[in-house]
């Protein structure tokens, strides 16, 4: 089976959407990566003026 990421285009526009903090938020971890994890996001929502989409668009297709 090849599982090269071109092969499924529609599985890769989506990873290229999306976040998942699953595997961050199960145990062994605690509270403190999660309260880690919610820091990260917001910094990112609270910034959102100053990311450049179409650059980081750009760096994930090269991928």
């Amino acid at each position: 089976m090849d599982y090269t990421p071109e092969n499924f285009p529609n599985a890769l526009e989506y990873s290229c959407k999306h976040i998942s903090i699953v595997k961050t938020l199960r145990a062994p971890n605690g509270l403190d990566i999660a309260a880690n994890a919610a820091t990260g996001i917001r910094k990112v929502f609270e910034n959102l003026n100053q990311i450049d989409i179409e650059k980081i668009q750009k760096i994930m297709m090269s991928k």
